[in-house]
């Protein structure tokens, strides 16, 4: 069923003289630890009708109920709670909300309002995390990426630049230009930031942005540093892809050929390798001592290494790669997930 159906049956449903059952929905539409009210959903408040909150507890000195990624699987957890000689729950059923003219025309106002009233009487605090915060966290946690401090105020401030819908990140990586006057991703000034992204130079969110990745105020950042955090997380499904992206992204020759301080740079900011493990690397690699590697090389060699084995998960062969991997591709989404848990 579609959103505007949804709106419409719940608004009917709400209005209808008949004696229709309460529609049931979670409005943070994930499971959590109970320890906080994320933020909710918007899709329950946007009929603009009266809502009855209702808070559930689980006072037991164990909890054995709560089901969340990082806990324990729901076949535990119920063997857990059989094996309790009794669990107690609360239901509390919380007075009509009946939203004010305001809150009618802006559902973010009125899920934020009854979202307050449902954490007082919970006694729990609100957090501003998102279900797409939530699972934002889930996939980089899956994807064992390194420097992600900040990642979820780096994704708001794109949003706010638009940067989800222009792609520039994806387009600056395909069309970057090489040779001797080609701009020096490893040192970017504000300006030279700005200009590769497209975006206004004098917007805050533009400057705070940059200042997430800026080091003791030198006044420049490593530009393949966001470069690589931003479009593994909208690009790469498996670790072997998001090593592949980074020596995209690290590959100054242009031709897909990494010399031995891009290769280290490439692996310790895409799978968190020391500085002397990826000089081993490249030596292993470079056979032929040509002083560069291309990244098919380095497939080949990681398939045939124990030590690389969390890259090849389904213990495929890897396959022939072309000398010049660079190719562009569709822009998509920091929301493309896999499909999460629901209560």
């Amino acid at each position: 069923m579609s959103r505007q159906k949804s709106i419409k049956e719940i608004i009917q449903r709400a209005t209808s003289p008949l004696d229709w059952p309460q529609v049931l929905i979670f409005p943070e539409g994930t499971c959590t630890n109970r320890s906080c009210l994320i933020t909710f959903k918007h899709g329950a408040f946007y009929p603009g009708v009266p809502v009855q909150p209702v808070c559930i507890r689980y006072p037991n000195k164990l909890d054995t109920v709560t089901w969340t990624w990082e806990g324990p699987g729901a076949l535990k957890l119920l063997w857990m709670t059989l094996t309790q000689s009794h669990s107690s729950c609360e239901i509390e059923f919380l007075p009509v909300y009946r939203p004010s003219e305001e809150e009618k025309k802006n559902p973010k106002l009125y899920a934020q309002n009854v979202r307050q009233i449902m954490a007082k009487a919970l006694d729990v605090p609100v957090s501003d995390y998102t279900y797409n915060d939530c699972r934002l966290l889930s996939r980089v946690k899956q994807m064992r990426l390194p420097h992600t401090t900040n990642l979820l105020e780096v994704q708001k401030l794109r949003t706010k630049l638009g940067l989800n819908e222009s792609c520039a990140e994806d387009r600056l990586v395909s069309e970057r230009p090489h040779g001797p006057l080609a701009l020096d991703w490893s040192a970017v000034s504000l300006a030279q930031f700005a200009d590769c992204l497209c975006v206004d130079v004098k917007d805050p969110a533009t400057q705070l942005l940059f200042q997430l990745y800026e080091k003791d105020g030198a006044g420049v950042i490593d530009l393949r540093e966001y470069l690589l955090c931003v479009l593994v997380i909208s690009k790469a499904v498996s670790s072997l892809e998001m090593v592949q992206l980074a020596f995209q992204i690290y590959d100054r020759s242009g031709v897909g050929r990494l010399g031995v301080q891009e290769t280290a740079e490439a692996l310790h900011n895409s799978v968190n390798m020391t500085w002397e493990d990826g000089y081993d690397v490249f030596r292993h690699v470079d056979l032929q001592h040509k002083g560069h590697i291309t990244f098919g090389e380095f497939e080949d060699y990681a398939s045939k290494r124990s030590e690389f084995s969390y890259l090849f998960p389904d213990d495929r062969r890897p396959q022939q790669h072309a000398e010049v991997p660079h190719k562009e591709t569709p822009c998509a989404s920091v929301d493309a997930e896999p499909k999460s848990k629901t209560q």
